[in-house]
């Protein structure tokens, strides 16, 4: 698909044809999955949080979320889960096994979905709200490692 190439192209590494061909081989194979299309649809829900928030609040919430102020468990391992699947992504995408990278990244599917349904992000609390989209960033962070999901449709 033409917006998996463009995810593909627009995220570092785009400088091999044979590497962007495996790179979206893998991102067409992983979104005709399941848990990949569970995972998406998390991403999507963070991004479409945060970009509404971002315009709202004409500031851009790219600071590390503090943990001293997250009040679900929820939120500490969703922040767990992201630090240690960033780890291993950068690794693995350093190593061009992009199947391996998307695969951990799936295993994001369940920390951002148990957030989601426990948390309500835009809490009365403004430390509690930016700290929460801050997580929100995080999630576009680690995504868009393997590929820019900002470009992906569905």
């Amino acid at each position: 698909r033409y917006d998996i190439i463009d995810a593909c192209l627009s995220s570092s590494q785009n400088d091999d044809y044979y590497t962007l061909f495996l790179k979206a081989e893998t991102l067409s194979h992983g979104f005709n999955s399941k848990i990949g299309r569970d995972l998406f649809q998390g991403f999507k829900r963070a991004n479409n949080i945060l970009k509404k928030a971002e315009t709202k609040d004409s500031v851009s919430y790219e600071l590390e979320p503090d943990s001293r102020f997250f009040e679900t468990n929820a939120e500490k391992k969703l922040l767990l889960a992201l630090e240690k699947t960033n780890e291993v992504i950068v690794t693995k995408l350093l190593k061009n096994d992009f199947r391996a990278a998307f695969n951990i990244l799936t295993d994001l599917r369940i920390p951002i979905d148990n957030f989601f349904n426990t948390v309500k992000v835009n809490s009365d609390s403004t430390i509690i709200r930016r700290n929460r989209l801050c997580l929100l960033h995080k999630i576009r962070l680690v995504c868009n490692k393997v590929a820019d999901f900002n470009l992906i449709e569905g």
